[in-house]
C-alpha cells in the first residue's frame, strides 16, 4: 500500500549564502606635469644675463671666468627661481639635483627654448667626454646663448658674452642638450585593486526522510494482508551551529618615543667679518647674515667647495642661529686652533676635529 505524506512534515530548505566583497576602484598611474617657469621669470633671468654682457666679475667680485654655473644660477635667482647647485656644469647635468626634465641632444637641430640651461660635457682643458667640468649657458630661444668665457672663445673673450650655438660645434664640444627650470614630472603611484567578489557556496542538506512506524513499533510491510496502519511523521531537527568563540583583542603596546639627541657641534671663532652663502660650491646662491669679527659660532661639519683667493677649499656649515645649518662660510676665516683673537696669519685653514658633512 502507498503511505500518504503526513501533515506537518518539516521540510528543510537549502540556503545559499553569498558573501560579496565590494571591490574598490583601482587608482591608475597618472602623470602630473608641473608648470615650468613663467614668461615673466624667464624674462627676468635673461634680463640679468644680458645686463652682465661685457662684465668680468659678478656678485662679491667673483670672476665669471670658470664660473659658468654660478652665472646661470645668479641669473635665475633674479627670476625668482633657485635652480640648485653642483660642483660643476657637467656634474649638474649628470645629477640633475632639482629633477628637471632632461632633453638630451647631440646636435642643434632642436633649438633650446628661451631661458633653457644649455649644457656641454667638456672644455678646452679637459677635452675628454664626461671627464671635465663641462660648460653651461642660458638660451635666448633663437639659437643663441649668453655665456661666461667658453672655448674656443676663451682665448680672446674674458667677459660674459652672447654667441650663436653653431659657432661652437656640437660634435667636437660634446653638446649634451638642455633643461628648463621648473619643468619636471611627478608620478602618483597606483594602488592595487582589492580581490574581486567571492561567492562562498553553502552545502545544501538533503531533505530528511520521515521514519514511518506502526502503533506497536513494527515496521510497515507491503503485504496486502496488513491491517490499516496509522502513521506519524518524525521530523529531523536542524542542528544549531555552535556559538563562535570570541577572540580577545590584544591591547596595543605603547612604543616609547626616544628623546632626540642633538648633534655635536664645534665652537669656532672668526678673525674678521665673514660672508655666508647658501651655495658653498661657488660662493653664491643667497647671501646670509655676516659673522662679525671675533664672534664664536657653532659649526656642524666641514666640506670642500669654492677655492678662495688664498687657495683654501674648506667650508663650514654653520649650526648657530640665524644660519641654522642653511648657510656656509669659508673655513679660512676662522682661527681653527682654539684662538679667539689676534692675527689670522699662520693659523690653519681648517680645524681637523670638525667632521666631514
Amino acid at each position: 500500500m502507498t503511505v500518504p505524506r503526513a501533515a506537518g512534515l518539516v521540510v528543510l530548505l537549502a540556503i545559499a549564502v553569498t558573501v560579496i566583497v565590494m571591490a574598490q576602484k583601482p587608482v591608475s598611474v597618472t602623470d602630473f606635469q608641473f608648470t615650468a617657469a613663467s614668461n615673466s621669470q624667464i624674462d627676468a633671468a635673461i634680463a640679468y644675463a644680458q645686463s652682465q654682457i661685457g662684465h668680468t666679475t659678478g656678485p662679491g667680485k667673483a670672476s665669471w671666468n670658470g664660473n659658468c654655473l654660478l652665472f646661470i644660477s645668479t641669473a635665475w635667482n633674479a627670476g625668482g627661481i633657485t635652480i640648485g647647485s653642483s660642483a660643476s656644469a657637467l656634474s649638474y647635468w649628470n645629477s640633475d639635483p632639482e629633477g628637471y626634465t632632461k632633453h638630451s641632444e647631440s646636435s642643434y637641430s632642436v633649438v633650446p627654448p628661451k631661458g633653457a640651461l644649455v649644457f656641454w660635457s667638456d672644455n678646452q682643458w679637459t677635452p675628454n667626454i664626461d671627464k671635465g667640468d663641462g660648460h653651461v649657458a642660458i638660451s635666448l630661444g633663437n639659437g643663441s646663448v649668453i655665456s661666461t668665457p667658453a672655448y674656443p672663445y676663451g682665448a680672446n673673450v674674458n667677459a660674459v658674452f652672447p654667441f650663436v650655438l653653431t659657432k661652437r660645434p656640437a660634435g667636437p664640444y660634446h653638446y649634451l642638450g638642455y633643461m628648463m627650470p621648473m619643468d619636471k614630472v611627478a608620478v602618483v603611484p597606483s594602488h592595487p585593486a582589492p580581490p574581486a567578489a567571492t561567492l562562498v557556496p553553502v552545502a545544501t542538506p538533503k531533505p530528511a526522510t520521515p521514519s514511518t512506524v506502526t502503533k506497536d513499533g513494527a515496521p510497515v510491510t507491503s503485504s496486502a494482508k496488513s491491517a490499516t496502519i496509522t502513521t506519524k511523521a518524525v521530523a529531523v531537527a536542524t542542528p544549531r551551529p555552535a556559538p563562535a568563540t570570541p577572540v580577545p583583542t590584544p591591547r596595543p603596546v605603547a612604543t616609547p618615543v626616544p628623546t632626540p639627541v642633538p648633534p655635536t657641534t664645534y665652537a669656532e671663532t672668526v678673525g674678521g667679518i665673514s660672508n655666508t652663502w647658501t651655495n658653498y660650491s661657488n660662493a653664491g646662491g643667497n647671501e646670509g647674515p655676516q659673522i662679525v669679527s671675533n664672534r664664536t659660532v657653532q659649526i656642524t661639519c666641514k666640506l670642500t667647495g669654492f677655492k678662495v683667493a688664498d687657495g683654501n677649499t674648506w667650508w663650514y656649515r654653520i649650526a648657530s642661529s640665524p644660519w641654522n645649518n642653511n648657510y656656509y662660510v669659508s673655513a679660512d676665516a676662522f682661527y681653527n686652533n682654539g684662538q679667539t683673537s689676534g692675527s689670522l696669519h699662520g693659523t690653519p685653514f681648517v680645524d681637523t676635529k670638525v667632521p666631514n658633512c
